[in-house]
Order: C-alpha cells, then structure tokens, then sequence
C-alpha cells in the first residue's frame, strides 16, 4: 500500500500538478477515492520533489507576481494537493468515453469521489494561504479539452480529448473526409443534456470557492455562475486580501468583471452581516471606478 501511495503522488505530481503550473497536458488519473487522495497529499506534500519541480516553483510564482511582490513561494500544501485530486476526478468525469457496460457509473462515481475529497480541504485562514492555492489554480478554468469531429461518405464520429485513428483519414478525398476540432473550456466539457452537468457544476463551484482568488479571476465565465462566497468575503474583508481582489480583477477578469459583480451582489441583499456586504461593496465600487 506505501507504494501504490507515493506512485499515485508521484503521478498527481506529473500528470495533473506539473502540467496545470506549467501550461502542458493535463492527463488525469483514474478516479482517485477520498482516503487515497488523502494519502497521496500526506506524501506529495510531505516529501515529493519531482524533476521538475523547479520550473513548477518558478511558474507558481509567475502566475501571482504582478497580485504581490513575492520572489519564492512554499511548494503545493496538503490542501493543493487535496485539491489536484479533485480536479483529476472532475476532468474524468467530464470525459464522456468512460462510461462502458462494464462502468456505466464510472462518471456519477468520480464527481462523488470529487466532491468528498473537497470536504477535506480546510477553508483559507491567511492572505499567503490564498495566494499559494491561487499560484498552483490559476490555470484551472483555462483547462480545454479538444474534441475531432470527423465526418465521411457514410458515417461519422466525435473523440473525445484524443486524435481520431488514421485509418479514418485514409484516401481523404475519395472518402469526403471532414474534419473539425472544437475546444472546449472545462465548464462545457459535460454536455447540456447530460443529467450530471449540474453534479458536476456543483462540485466546481465548491472547487472554486477552495481558492478565492481564481474564482475571482474568472468571473466572467458563463458557468458555473460567479457567486459573493464566503472564501472570497473573508478575504476581501481585510486589507491585505482586498487589494489581491482588486488586483486579480484588474489583471485577468477584464471589464465586465464589474457587471458581473454587482449581479452577484443581488444575492446578498438581505444579508445579516454587514461586513460580508461592505466588502463586497467597496471591490464592486473600487473596480467600476478604474478606467477600462
């Protein structure tokens, strides 16, 4: 068991964290249970330091050099960790070739195992907490997957996140061979009718409540919707935290991050903590005033 623990670190570590900091493929594990994933992170965090470990450190620290002024940054935490796993589980979730008459719950499953594991990551307690998970997370909602659509004289077929077989592509024009790749954001990677979509909306969200700063970053996505969370609250409510808000906003959310905001402020109303709507407030009203 040791062992298929620190190889299943050492994976996380190689297929799904390296690639997420660095820009690469992600290529998610299969489906990784709560008590494993909880194992793996004991150990990734605990001892792990892959070959590329070095240019992950320098990255992290790129993706949140214009938010603060930090030089080094501590590597992944259990919570990050913790957090990798989940997101493996919601990308095999979102691949809809899984599913076989040998495991035709195998999607259901991963958004389980998912959504358990992110029970176990404790909420941000500190301004550098935030700025840390943000470091290894702020590519998460740039993740696509891309789809070839390929067409011919008597039929046609979609694959998922892979090249289609060559044979499909052979003699091209005597077989009137159409091909069309679609990208597709992580959001969209479950399809509308897929009775799941909003399993696995939910568990997103929770993902992105886990790491304040890239829910605000990307806001402006069409799903799931942004929403005032208590992670992004709490920050925004100290000095610190606030001005990594704006910061985040100002960088990468763009100018409709403010209509978006002020949307979500509709939630609050009624809210019997003023601080809570205060803070929320004083963002909205600090980011309608910078120039677009």
């Amino acid at each position: 068991m040791p062992s298929d623990i620190a190889r299943l670190a050492t994976e996380l570590h190689q297929q799904v964290i390296s690639p997420l900091v660095t820009g690469t493929v992600v290529h998610p594990l299969d489906p990784i249970e709560p008590q494993q994933a909880e194992q793996a992170a004991q150990t990734g965090a605990g001892s792990l330091h892959g070959s590329d470990a070095s240019l992950v450190d320098v990255m992290r620290v790129r993706h949140v050099r214009l938010l603060a002024p930090v030089d080094t940054l501590p590597a992944p935490g259990r919570a990050e960790w913790l957090m990798a796993a989940a997101l493996s589980n919601l990308l095999i979730a979102a691949n809809a070739d899984i599913n076989t008459l040998l495991s035709p719950h195998k999607t259901r499953q991963a958004i389980a195992y998912a959504a358990g594991i992110l029970d176990h990551v404790p909420p941000i307690d500190t301004v550098g907490e935030a700025l840390r998970r943000h470091a290894t997370f702020a590519r998460m909602m740039q993740v696509e997957r891309v789809d070839v659509h390929v067409s011919w004289w008597s039929g046609s077929a979609v694959y998922r996140g892979c090249a289609a077989p060559k044979r499909l592509m052979a003699w091209p024009g005597l077989r009137r061979v159409r091909v069309r790749n679609e990208r597709l954001a992580l959001p969209d990677m479950v399809d509308e009718a897929d009775p799941l979509r909003d399993s696995f909306d939910r568990v997103l969200s929770t993902m992105l409540e886990a790491t304040p700063l890239t829910d605000l970053a990307s806001c402006t996505r069409p799903r799931p919707r942004f929403r005032w969370s208590g992670s992004i609250l709490s920050l925004a409510a100290t000095n610190a935290g606030h001005a990594l808000c704006v910061r985040v906003l100002r960088n990468t959310a763009g100018p409709a991050a403010a209509d978006v905001l002020r949307d979500a402020m509709r939630m609050l109303q009624g809210c019997q903590v003023p601080w809570a709507v205060g803070a929320a407030s004083s963002i909205v009203d600090e980011l309608a005033t910078y120039p677009a």
